[in-house]
C-alpha cells in the first residue's frame, strides 16, 4: 500500500551557477539570524510568504505489490484538506486552536508508526525574497490508520499545505509541501514545521536549512559588535567562482591580507580587513558596504550588529518589514521603482514618502493593502548629476508615527 496527495511535487527552478544543490524534503522549518531569533533581525518579525497556486486535491493514494501485478488506486482525502491551499500556522496560533475533536490529546507511550521522506532538506543559497518549495512524503509504516491532528511552523517565513484531519492509512504516505521565502538580508536560514498526531506524545519535524546569498558572498554576513570587538577580518568570495575586484569598504581603499592589487591578478576570494573604531555608538553605521565590479552584485552590504543599531522599540503603532532597500546599480537621472511592506498599520495610512539627501528625490506611487499588510510602491529618481555610491534615507509619514528606510544603490551615467 503507498499513499499519496496530487498537486504538491514542484520544482524550485534554476539554480544560480556554483551553488550546491538543493535537497527535497520538509516538515519544520524556522529561522536564524546574527544573534536574534526568528525571521528577521532583532524586532523584526514577520517575513512574508508568498501564495501558492492553487491545485488539485489532496488525495490519498495506495498501492498493493503482489506478483506480477503493481496496481494503483487513489482515493480522496478528507474535505477539511483545503485545495492546494498553503497554511501558515505558527506554534503560538496552534497553542490556542483545539485539537482534534474538542478533545484532549490523550497521552501515549505507543510508538508513532511514522516515516518522513526526506528527514532534513538542505535548499542551498537563496536569492534575497526567493522562493522556494520541496514535498516531504508523511508515510504510514504501521499497521493501523494514523491521524495528523496539527501542523505548526517556527517561522512566518514558512508556509505548507494543509494536512490537518488527513488520516493515513496503513502502508500509505501523505505529500505536505513547504515554502520558505528567503529574506531580504543575507545570511543562514534554519525553520522546521512540527507535526501533531492523534494518540501519540512523539512529535516528529525536520530541519530546513538555507542561507540567503548575493552573487558575491561575505564569511561571516555580518559585522558582530556585541562581544566587544569593533575591528575583524571577512573572507569575500564569488559563488560562481568568477574573479572580481573589490573596489572599495566602508567607502575607502580595501585592506587586503595576502594580496595586492598592484601586483596579483583579480581573484574569486579575498580576506579582507575591517575597522569600525573611527566610530562612536552615536555615528556607527548600520551597513558597512563592499563594493565590487562583479556584474551580478555590485553592492555588497552587511549588517553592523550592535545596541546602537539595532531597533527595539516597541510601542511603534506599526513598522517597515525590512532594514533597507538594496537597489544594486541604477541610472543617474532614471526613476526606479520598488515596494516596501508596511505592517500593522491598522487604521492609519502612509501620507508621504521622502527622500532626506540631495542626491535622489523619492515619491510615493501606490498603497495597497491586503489584511494587516501594507504595500507601499515607491519611486526614486537620482540626481542627473550624482553618480557613485548611494547611501542614504527615505522617510515614511503617517499620522501617528514616521520611520526611516536605509536605501542603497550603485549610480552609474
Amino acid at each position: 500500500m503507498a499513499v499519496m496527495v496530487r498537486g504538491y511535487d514542484r520544482g524550485l527552478g534554476p539554480r544560480r551557477l556554483g551553488r550546491p544543490p538543493a535537497i527535497v524534503g520538509v516538515v519544520v522549518l524556522g529561522i536564524v539570524v546574527i544573534g536574534a531569533g526568528g525571521c528577521g533581525g532583532p524586532a523584526e518579525q514577520g517575513a512574508t510568504a508568498a501564495d501558492a497556486d492553487a491545485g488539485d486535491s489532496p488525495v490519498v493514494k495506495t498501492s498493493t505489490t503482489e506478483p506480477g501485478s503493481n496496481p494503483t488506486n487513489t482515493v480522496s482525502a478528507p474535505a477539511s484538506v483545503s485545495d492546494g491551499q498553503l497554511v501558515q500556522r505558527t506554534e503560538f496560533e496552534a497553542a490556542q486552536a483545539n485539537i482534534g475533536d474538542n478533545t484532549t490529546r490523550p497521552a501515549s507511550t505507543n510508538t508513532l508508526p511514522i516515516e518522513l521522506d526526506p528527514q532534513e532538506v538542505n535548499f542551498g543559497y537563496l536569492d534575497p525574497k526567493e522562493v522556494v518549495r520541496r514535498t516531504v512524503e508523511i508515510r504510514n509504516v504501521g499497521d493501523k490508520p494514523v491521524k495528523i491532528l496539527l501542523a505548526t511552523s517556527s517561522c512566518k517565513c514558512t508556509t505548507f499545505s494543509d494536512v490537518t484531519g488527513v488520516v493515513i492509512p496503513p502502508g500509505a504516505f501523505v505529500p505536505m509541501e513547504a515554502q520558505l521565502v528567503g529574506r531580504s538580508m543575507a545570511g543562514p536560514m534554519n525553520t522546521s514545521i512540527t507535526l501533531v498526531f492523534e494518540g501519540y506524545d512523539e512529535s516528529p519535524a525536520i530541519q530546513v536549512r538555507g542561507e540567503v546569498a548575493l552573487a558575491v558572498k561575505a564569511t561571516p554576513f555580518g559585522l558582530n559588535l556585541v562581544q566587544g570587538d569593533w575591528s575583524g577580518q571577512l573572507v569575500i568570495e564569488s559563488l560562481d567562482g568568477r574573479p572580481f575586484n573589490i573596489l572599495a569598504t566602508d567607502r575607502q581603499p580595501p585592506r587586503f591580507i595576502g594580496f595586492d592589487p598592484e601586483l596579483d591578478e583579480p581573484r574569486n576570494s579575498y580576506v579582507i580587513e575591517w575597522d569600525l573604531t573611527q566610530y562612536t555608538e552615536d555615528t556607527l553605521p548600520h551597513w558597512w558596504l563592499v563594493e565590487t565590479d562583479h556584474p551580478d552584485c555590485p553592492i555588497l552590504d552587511l549588517w553592523v550588529r550592535h545596541i546602537a543599531t539595532m531597533d527595539l522599540s516597541r510601542d511603534r503603532p506599526w513598522r517597515i518589514e525590512d532594514r533597507r532597500v538594496s537597489l544594486g546599480e541604477i541610472q543617474s537621472g532614471q526613476p526606479v521603482d520598488f515596494a516596501v511592506t508596511v505592517l500593522r498599520l491598522a487604521g492609519d495610512t502612509i501620507h508621504l514618502v521622502r527622500s532626506l539627501s540631495e542626491d535622489f528625490d523619492a515619491e510615493l506611487l501606490k498603497v495597497e493593502r491586503n489584511g494587516q499588510e501594507t504595500k507601499c510602491t515607491i519611486r526614486i529618481t537620482p540626481n542627473p548629476r550624482f553618480q557613485g555610491l548611494l547611501f542614504s534615507k527615505i522617510e515614511f509619514m503617517a499620522s501617528a508615527h514616521s520611520q526611516n528606510l536605509d536605501v542603497i544603490a550603485k549610480v552609474v551615467e
